[in-house]
């Protein structure tokens, strides 16, 4: 075989390697040719006005979306993103002297947790004043129109600053929920899932709250020790962990932290604590579903993101729908998608749109009654005036 294949076929001169290079880099052009023509490249203002309308035609036609946000969506509300210049990755070095990037990440391990639990606490608790004065953005408030229309499956966010919630959406709770010790003054309203004939009330069960919000990494509103008791924290809370002092749960004496998902605690049963059991059961089950997943201001840079996009990716190749369900990713900074296609192999295979704007400005229209109400009518008509 070998013989008849000829030596210059089992090793390539110079010429026959410089021609599959070219051959190579053409074929990345033309990858990148189309990539743009999609409208989800690097992209000039004509692919991302294309981009941005292929984004509305879904948010105006689909009944199953599946969102997945980060801190990027948060920004407009004056939050910090983790590795953005001045981030929180930037504070807790100045503050705890780490040198480099990575080691900044040191803070939100559970390890160093556990080797400095105080310094943990203090520098969370600096920062639950400016969650508390947060308020929901255009987009936040887009969500949870979505939810209200029916159109908005799930949103699973890696936020901790429950902008979401402020919005008005629920706050999605497994079957196995967990205990809570929460102030008796808090008033809490159970949500139903929005008043539309779209809604599949088998979905509607206990646990898979439909337009709920999952949240994959926590709180920085909110305590919790190791049997689970979950606790609303207080000006009190705040003072004492900023000041050094430990905090002991009042209905079972055990320490508290802050309801937080740390690097590490997957390894731990501090994770069964922060989080709710079944998370990513439910975002396999929901993306079988999906009729669209949307990406919202995440730079894919940590690896949970990555992990995240992966199980996404093999729910929908296990239902065989992974080429007929869109993916979007919005971001105004193209490293994002980037991101991506350094750690993904066979990203083509994904019909993935580069939405490259701010999150506001890719929803904030769905984010009043009428404005979203009349965008889903404009492109309703504009569909039925021009069928793709």
């Amino acid at each position: 075989a070998l013989s008849a294949l000829g030596c210059c076929a089992t090793f390539p001169n110079n010429y026959q390697m410089s021609v599959m290079a070219e051959k190579t880099a053409d074929g990345r052009r033309r990858s990148k040719r189309a990539r743009r023509d999609r409208g989800d490249g690097p992209a000039g203002e004509e692919p991302t006005a294309r981009a941005m309308g292929q984004l509305q035609e879904c948010l105006a036609t689909c009944h199953n979306l599946v969102v997945l946000s980060g801190s990027g969506m948060s920004v407009a509300a004056g939050l910090d993103t983790f590795s953005s210049a001045g981030g929180l990755y930037e504070q807790a070095q100045k503050k705890f002297g780490f040198r480099g990037s990575n080691t900044a990440k040191r803070l939100f391990s559970y390890k160093f947790f556990q080797e400095r639990p105080s310094d943990a606490n203090k520098f969370f608790a600096q920062l639950h004043p400016r969650l508390c004065r947060a308020e929901p953005t255009l987009s936040h408030m887009a969500l949870a129109r979505l939810a209200q229309q029916g159109r908005l499956l799930r949103h699973y966010t890696m936020n901790i600053d429950e902008l979401h919630h402020k919005a008005g959406q629920p706050k999605w709770t497994s079957k196995h929920g967990s205990r809570e010790a929460r102030d008796p003054g808090e008033k809490h309203r159970l949500w139903h899932g929005p008043k539309s004939s779209s809604v599949d009330t088998a979905d509607a069960g206990h646990g898979s709250q439909r337009g709920a919000v999952v949240e994959m990494h926590g709180t920085g509103l909110e305590l919790v020790c190791n049997q689970r008791h979950r606790t609303r924290a207080a000006g009190t809370h705040v003072r004492e962990h900023r000041c050094g002092r430990a905090l002991a749960c009042l209905s079972c004496g055990e320490p508290l932290r802050w309801r937080i998902m740390l690097y590490g605690d997957k390894d731990d049963e501090a994770h069964a604590n922060i989080v709710e059991p079944g998370i990513l059961h439910q975002l396999r089950s929901d993306s079988a579903q999906a009729d669209a997943i949307i990406w919202v201001g995440i730079s894919f840079e940590q690896s949970a993101t990555l992990g995240y996009f992966r199980t996404v990716r093999e729910a929908l190749q296990r239902d065989k729908r992974l080429a007929r369900v869109p993916q979007f990713v919005i971001n105004p900074d193209e490293e994002a998608v980037r991101h991506l296609q350094d750690a993904m192999c066979n990203l083509d295979e994904v019909p993935l749109t580069e939405v490259r704007s701010t999150a506001d400005q890719a929803l904030g229209c769905w984010g009043n009654s009428k404005a979203s109400q009349s965008k889903a009518t404009a492109v309703t008509e504009s569909l039925e005036a021009d069928p793709v």
